[in-house]
């Protein structure tokens, strides 16, 4: 996927999150010199390389589409008030 690409998706799943800026952080992968480790990484512990990848306590509840999804079926909103976030 196109780095492009990648950011447009990240900002897609951060738009649907209702929270300040300073409650999440979004890590660069192609600013790193590591990007293919985390990636390898990525893949150990969620079963994918792609992202953006969401995580909500801890937890990764999948890239753009999965953040969508639960934003719109209200899975998002339990997360978040599960985590402290909201």
């Amino acid at each position: 996927m196109k780095r492009t690409v990648c950011r447009l998706k990240a900002k897609q799943a951060l738009s649907t999150f209702r929270m300040s800026s300073d409650l999440y952080k979004i890590i660069e992968l192609n600013e790193r010199e590591d990007c293919d480790k985390i990636q390898d990484i990525l893949l150990q512990i969620t079963g994918a390389r792609s992202v953006p990848r969401v995580f909500i306590g801890g937890k990764c509840i999948g890239g753009c589409d999965d953040t969508m999804a639960a934003q719109r079926d209200g899975r998002l909103d339990q997360l978040l008030k599960e985590a402290g976030a909201i």
